[in-house]
């Protein structure tokens, strides 16, 4: 990995212009961004095909999805920690001006996933669900889009990714319960269930409370844009990560009965965009 002075990557004070989101159609950003959305298609129609064969519908169609958001999730989560304890100095000391080329793809690559997994949810479903999941996707784009066209605040973006870790929890835990893996091995899943919530409250609450304390401190070193975008955006997944938890507490068991059964299910809620047209691919 090389890494890159400022002068180098971006005229010097870039952090109080405006990130020039065109350079994102350059041949440089733009086209590995094609090829990792073309890599996670492929391997979408691959689980498809050889995975879940026992299900069908909509089930099938959940656990396709999953399955390609926990592969997501675990690649970039484990590209997070690595950079954790690879670059904590960066990390902590360098968050706005540091910049490796190589590192750039782990977020162009999850801009192609976002893509991806924005047409996989189109095709096969609508839903509250689906509409929340888009707004994420959308503005983990723009955040990633500002830090990738900018070159600065990429180590910020690392921050960003930590919350992946939890992410692959969350998905592994939707694969078991919705497989049925789950309910087959109760002691296990419990346990696993107690996990998720620990990683949880470290990689999302304890991630979000370092950004918020660091963007809050740091609001002078940038121009307002930059300031907005890390405080608004904070503010706007710290709400979405607490509307989560509360889900994944109560439909998990830990609020109480009362509350698990009166918490609406994904599969029991959503309509499909065309329910005939999973029938077909039963």
């Amino acid at each position: 990995m090389r890494e890159v002075e400022a002068d180098e990557m971006a005229p010097l004070g870039a952090e109080y212009d405006y990130p020039p989101f065109g350079k994102f159609f350059e041949t440089k950003l733009l086209q590995p961004t094609i090829y990792y959305f073309l890599l996670w298609r492929a391997l979408a129609c691959l689980v498809r095909k050889y995975l879940w064969k026992d299900y069908s519908g909509f089930r099938k169609y959940r656990l396709c999805n999953l399955t390609i958001c926990f592969l997501h999730s675990f690649f970039t989560g484990s590209a997070a920690l690595i950079f954790f304890f690879a670059r904590t100095r960066v990390l902590f000391e360098e968050t706005i001006h540091w910049w490796d080329d190589s590192c750039a793809h782990v977020f162009l690559c999850s801009i192609g996933y976002f893509i991806h997994d924005t047409l996989d949810m189109l095709s096969n479903e609508w839903s509250k669900w689906m509409i929340e999941l888009l707004f994420h996707h959308t503005l983990t784009i723009i955040i990633f889009l500002v830090q990738l066209t900018s070159q600065r605040f990429q180590p910020y973006a690392f921050w960003v990714l930590l919350m992946e870790v939890s992410s692959a929890f969350l998905h592994a835990r939707s694969l078991l319960q919705i497989s049925g893996v789950g309910d087959r091995n109760s002691k296990f899943f419990r346990g696993f269930l107690w996990s998720n919530v620990i990683v949880f409250i470290v990689f999302r609450f304890c991630v979000q409370t370092w950004q918020m304390w660091w963007i809050l401190g740091n609001g002078e070193r940038m121009m307002h844009f930059y300031y907005c975008v890390g405080f608004y955006g904070g503010i706007v997944f710290l709400t979405i990560n607490a509307f989560l938890f509360y889900r994944v507490l109560a439909s998990d068991g830990f609020l109480g009965e009362k509350r698990r059964t009166a918490m609406p299910s994904r599969e029991n809620q959503t309509f499909t965009k065309s329910n005939t047209q999973l029938k077909k691919n039963k």
